[in-house]
């Protein structure tokens, strides 16, 4: 079953109106407790600290901004101005911004926190964000200071019940330093360069009294503020599907091929079709797609190369009739650039759709397009797997395409290392030269807890769709692509 970390009672729990962090931090910031967001700058903390803010204010609840810069708060607003979260009308009763740079210059610590206590126990906020914890950390005459300053914010947000959230820029590896170890969470913002390419990640360091997810989650800075894509391995804890509910079949609408599959591919299975350019992948899952949708079971295609209209009059043009079933809600189609698509974010827009059409077949075509979309090439693999077993507890059947680099060969290397654990089902589809002729060929090569038929068998692909022929007999090595004939028995060698 797919599920994220137990929330905690909603009651010790303060929603940050963050889309997709409550879920990293398993429910939220604890009333009372105080976190250190960390990161470079430019990473977000400044959006991520307003946004927050103005969730709570926009409940009616009451929030601060403090800061210990010695920017003013014009040009800082004057910033938020174009982002949605952001509302003058809230600002004033509930949300301030309060300046306390002079206050620490004149006072230091000492003063500065009875500043804090003085502003709480008046205004009963529920959140206090201090923006400039580096300017603190260096007016602190030591360590022990600063870490006895944050204890005494836990004492002050613990009797008001009011959360803080301490930003910084100080780089020092995380445990080292003193607050580090005061506070109740520490998080962290990063900025990943790959090339030319950049992409932002946040992680958990420490989250006292809950569980969270591990690891860096994806997220992006838009008009609408910060969303975090919570990594989609780290979300899945285990699958539990009753063997009944696998048993039925789902067929392609292609009477042979779908008796090599015997009867159809299992449903809530994940198939892999692998094959060579041109060899007919792309059609034979928007036969899969259009065979569901005649059968009253929605689908949704997903791609990263071809555009909708394309597949459109691709599969029109051998009378699959994709174009009524997309126009009747039957079939949806989402497009994505390959290698600036966050891959959680691909995951998660597919599983809006799956709940909002009630989706039952999906086709991924290009899995070279979630290859080239990973920041992490390490995780492709586990992410597949995470992808396709959530699919499978939504009970989605889905066919992936894999395209093989090399068109002809001694040997047929599957795609994406390791993607064939994922796969239950393989279908593996080719041209080859026979007789002087390019043709193309098809042959099951797997099917989990199912017999199939393991015979070769050309197919054309025309006006009539995707037609299957004979199996193909006397002909050895095919599926290499570069076959060779086998004599007839009893024909004597000269």
């Amino acid at each position: 079953m797919t599920s994220d970390p137990e929330p905690a009672e909603p009651s010790r729990r303060m929603p940050t109106g963050v889309p997709g962090l409550d879920t990293v931090l398993g429910g939220g910031l604890r009333h009372g407790g105080v976190y250190l967001v960390i990161g470079p700058p430019g990473a977000g903390k400044t959006v991520l600290g307003n946004q927050i803010c103005f969730a709570q204010a926009v409940t009616g609840a009451r929030a601060i901004y403090l800061t210990l810069l010695s920017e003013n708060h014009s040009n800082m607003l004057d910033n938020l101005e174009g982002l949605s979260f952001f509302d003058r009308r809230l600002i004033g009763d509930g949300l301030q911004y309060v300046s306390a740079y002079g206050v620490l210059e004149q006072g230091g610590l000492d003063r500065l926190l009875e500043f804090v206590r003085q502003l709480v126990q008046a205004q009963r906020p529920v959140l206090l964000a201090v923006d400039g914890l580096a300017t603190l950390a260096e007016m602190a005459v030591s360590a022990v200071a600063l870490k006895q300053f944050i204890n005494q914010l836990q004492i002050v947000g613990s009797l008001f019940t009011c959360s803080f959230l301490l930003f910084s820029s100080l780089d020092a590896a995380v445990g080292t330093r003193a607050e580090h170890a005061s506070v109740d969470g520490v998080i962290e913002l990063h900025r990943v360069s790959l090339g030319l390419r950049s992409a932002r990640e946040l992680e958990i360091h420490k989250l006292r009294g809950s569980s969270h997810l591990d690891g860096r989650h994806a997220f992006v800075i838009t008009r609408d503020g910060l969303r975090i894509y919570p990594r989609l391995e780290a979300r899945f804890r285990s699958l539990d599907i009753p063997p009944e509910q696998l048993d039925r079949r789902l067929t392609f609408g292609v009477p042979l091929l779908d008796a090599m599959l015997g009867g159809g591919l299992q449903a809530r299975s994940t198939t892999l079709l692998v094959g060579t350019t041109g060899s007919g992948k792309t059609l034979l899952g928007l036969r899969f797609l259009a065979s569901g949708a005649e059968q009253g079971e929605p689908g949704l295609y997903v791609g990263f190369y071809e555009t909708a209209g394309e597949l459109r009059a691709k599969a029109d043009s051998v009378g699959f009739g994709l174009s009524a079933h997309v126009d009747a809600g039957r079939v949806g189609m989402l497009w994505y650039p390959p290698y600036e698509t966050l891959i959680d974010a691909l995951a998660e827009r597919i599983f809006e759709v799956l709940e909002e059409q009630g989706v039952r077949r999906l086709f991924l075509d290009g899995l070279e397009g979630i290859e080239g979309a990973a920041v992490h090439q390490e995780r492709v693999q586990s992410f597949m797997m995470a992808l396709s077993n959530t699919l499978k507890e939504r009970g989605v059947t889905t066919i992936f395409s894999a395209e093989i680099r090399d068109l002809a060969g001694p040997t047929v290397k599957i795609p994406l290392e390791g993607i064939s654990i994922v796969a239950g089902n393989i279908i593996l589809m080719r041209q080859v030269e026979l007789k002087g002729s390019t043709r193309h060929v098809l042959s099951v090569m797997k099917m989990r807890r199912s017999g199939y038929e393991p015979v070769i068998r050309m197919f054309s692909i025309g006006a009539q769709g995707i037609v299957m022929g004979d199996p193909i007999e006397r002909v050895d090595a095919i599926l290499t692509g570069t076959p060779r004939s086998v004599p007839a028995r009893g024909r004597r060698r000269r």
